[in-house]
């Protein structure tokens, strides 16, 4: 296992230094260098109530064991995974991205939401760009993918179940 001081860029959420909480997996990606590294995250459910994860910082993988067996759930009703946050400021950069968070993967989890009738948003990409959401069972979500005005964005073998919207790219209306 990693530590917050060892293990470059990799931090592995095993129980051992990262807790296999909430809590744990989002001191796993803030403990990354600021030009990003992978979180792995091992086999195991972790019930988040209504904590949520931010991932604000480019090049970062979270990646699960896959097949099923790394499984978040959320019982809130807000946004769980958000990769960049909301700045208010929608309206383009044409030089690059607002927030600067691009090159993020998320990869190899069961994501497991409140309801198909809740407002909770599995994941939210704030004008990102070349992400990629791979290998996720995203599943009872009100929205599962929510892209504001995010670019070239990849989803590879998703499946998405029991959500009122399985992703809705969009903009805002103040961009133009």
């Amino acid at each position: 296992a990693s530590t917050p001081t060892t293990g470059g860029a990799i931090r592995i959420v095993d129980g051992v230094t990262f807790p296999l909480t909430a809590a744990g997996i989002q001191m796993a990606i803030d403990d990354l260098p600021n030009k990003g590294g992978r979180v792995l995250v091992s086999a195991d459910s972790i019930v988040f109530g209504v904590s949520t994860l931010l991932i604000n910082k480019p090049n970062v993988t979270l990646e699960g064991a896959g097949g099923r067996a790394t499984v978040f759930t959320y019982s809130g009703t807000g946004r769980f995974i958000s990769i960049g946050v909301d700045d208010g400021d929608h309206a383009g950069n044409i030089e690059g991205y607002d927030n600067g968070v691009s090159n993020v993967t998320i990869r190899g989890i069961r994501l497991l939401g409140p309801g198909k009738a809740s407002t909770a948003t599995c994941i939210t990409d704030w004008e990102g760009g070349s992400n990629t959401l791979e290998d996720l069972d995203i599943q009872n979500w009100g929205i599962g993918y929510f892209g504001v005005g995010a670019d070239v964005n990849y989803v590879k073998a998703c499946y998405f179940q029991a959500c009122g919207i399985g992703t809705h790219l969009g903009s805002r209306s103040d961009q133009t």
